[in-house]
């Protein structure tokens, strides 16, 4: 098993501590990949970190510009853009 699918089978688990403790090891000691950097971004979204989630995300899109990075991105804005205005005027 190579260390993605390892990782993969981690979140699959619900083992996003070990998951992120082994993503952010791996980064920090080598080149990271996006694949990595979006990984261990969903698990900062989990976590309710959206900014730590962003800058994992626009890391991501700078090592691949045309990767699914650029999607989550755009979605995580959707996200923080929507108000319900029936909550705010009922």
């Amino acid at each position: 098993m190579n260390f993605r699918e390892h990782i993969d089978t981690l979140i699959s688990n619900n083992a996003d501590k070990e998951a992120f403790v082994e993503l952010t090891d791996k980064i920090l000691s080598s080149k990271p990949e996006a694949w990595m950097l979006i990984a261990r971004g969903k698990i900062y979204w989990r976590q309710g970190k959206v900014s730590d989630a962003m800058n994992d995300y626009y890391a991501a899109s700078e090592l691949e510009p045309d990767g699914i990075a650029k999607q989550l991105i755009e979605n995580a804005n959707d996200i923080m853009k929507f108000r319900c205005t029936d909550l705010i005027n009922p």
